[in-house]
């Protein structure tokens, strides 16, 4: 009985040893370490986004004709409503500096209700923000001039990278659109921009 249990521990070693089971055992793949930059392949829970970038604006305020280098702006908060997809409150802004006819600066600022769709793993997006908002412009002759409250979207497209288990840091094109009424004349707003976002997800 001592010989035959023996013989089964000889065999045992000599098999563990063996070139053979050496190169099997070095080729199997290793088990990745827990890690908070490990990508994720799904978005869900709470979700807020900040971004902010450069562009050009256009406007028609007052029947003048507005145009000028601008910068957008964007504070987005809300949740994951399914995977992938966030529901989220939103204040958005676009303002235009150094334009013509006497105005120095124009802005449009607005709230609204917003959706963004990610394809997964690509970390690819879409936005799309309905809500109110209003028009004001400073100048040389009329210091600030305020429109009545209108309607103001803007839709984005945006890829992003994981920079943790949880923040990621992106690029997106934006357009932002708004009219409003200003004492009889319709103001309607145009914008533009490439703005860097970062989003906790």
């Amino acid at each position: 009985m001592m010989r035959v249990i023996g013989s089964l521990f000889i065999a045992l070693l000599l098999l563990n040893t063996s070139p053979l089971y050496a190169k099997k055992k070095a080729s199997a793949p290793a088990v990745a370490p827990d890690s908070d930059v490990i990508p994720k392949q799904q978005r869900k829970g709470f979700f807020f986004r900040l971004a902010a970038g450069a562009g050009f604006a256009k406007t028609k305020y007052n029947k003048h004709d507005l145009d000028a280098a601008s910068l957008p702006l964007e504070i987005s908060i809300g949740s994951g409503i399914v995977e992938n997809f966030a529901l989220h409150a939103t204040v958005f802004a676009t303002c235009g500096f150094a334009p013509q006819k006497d105005t120095t600066s124009f802005c449009l600022s607005a709230f609204g209700l917003g959706t963004t769709y990610y394809i997964m793993p690509q970390n690819v997006f879409f936005s799309l923000i309905l809500g109110l908002g209003r028009e004001t412009a400073t100048g040389n002759t009329q210091p600030f001039e305020s429109s009545n409250i209108g309607f103001a979207m803007r839709a984005l497209v945006g890829k992003e990278w994981w920079v943790s288990h949880a923040w990621s840091l992106g690029l997106a094109g934006a357009f932002t659109f708004g009219t409003f009424d200003n004492s009889g004349y319709t103001n309607n707003h145009f914008s533009g921009g490439l703005l860097f976002s970062a989003t906790y997800n």
